[in-house]
This record gives C-alpha cells, sequence and structure tokens, in this order.
C-alpha cells in the first residue's frame, strides 16, 4: 500500500473500497481477478467480506510510514463504517482520530495521527 518501508509522508489521503462483498453481489456484480487484490466483485468498491479489508490493512501500515506530526485523512461512507467503528480501528494500531468531518448521510472523513 506504501512504496519504500523507509518513506515517511506529511499527508495520507486514503478514499478505500468499503462495500462489503454480500452487498456488491446482491447488486449483480460478478468475481473479477485484480492483480494484488484477488477475486474481487469491482475493483473501486469491494472492501472484501465486512467492508474493511483495506482499511485495516491501511491502518496497519499507516503508523511507521506517518512522520511524527504527519496526519493522514481516511474518507469513508457512515452506511458502511460508523464512527465508533474507525475509532475501534484505530485502537489496534498506534493511531488516533483527531477529528471527525461529516457531509451527513454521504461521508465521514477521518483526521489520523499517530497516538502519543
Amino acid at each position: 500500500m506504501f512504496e519504500g518501508d523507509d518513506v515517511l509522508y506529511d499527508l495520507v489521503i486514503f478514499y478505500p473500497p468499503a462495500i462489503p462483498t454480500l452487498e456488491l453481489r446482491e447488486l449483480g456484480y460478478h468475481p473479477i481477478r485484480i492483480s494484488g487484490f484477488g477475486d474481487r466483485l469491482c475493483w473501486s468498491g469491494d472492501g472484501g467480506p465486512d467492508g474493511l479489508d483495506s482499511i485495516r490493512a491501511f491502518l496497519s501500515a499507516l503508523p511507521k510510514h506517518l512522520a511524527p506530526h504527519g496526519r493522514a485523512l481516511l474518507s469513508v461512507n457512515p452506511s458502511h463504517c460508523s464512527a465508533q467503528g474507525i475509532q475501534s480501528l484505530c485502537q489496534d494500531y498506534p493511531l488516533i482520530v483527531e477529528r471527525i468531518h461529516r457531509i451527513p448521510g454521504v461521508m465521514n472523513a477521518y483526521v489520523l495521527a499517530r497516538a502519543g
């Protein structure tokens, strides 16, 4: 997800695929092979069984690539992952949610920073 192990970023913006696979299947999408991601129903939307596969991968990699005073902006449709869900996921990594910008029913944008 990030290039090189020693690269630090001041700002990272991520708008992940976060639609659960079952929802896409119900909409009629069929599996396709995507290099580096395996079989997905939609290259731009399939977030895996619970919709959080790419978010978890991003959050696990982010701390070692975020500069000490850097920030990340993670945008997610609130119908696919709640603010409480993102905050809970961040607790699994040394990250905190500093602020949430909301467009009700459309998008939540989370400003993330290293914890501590």
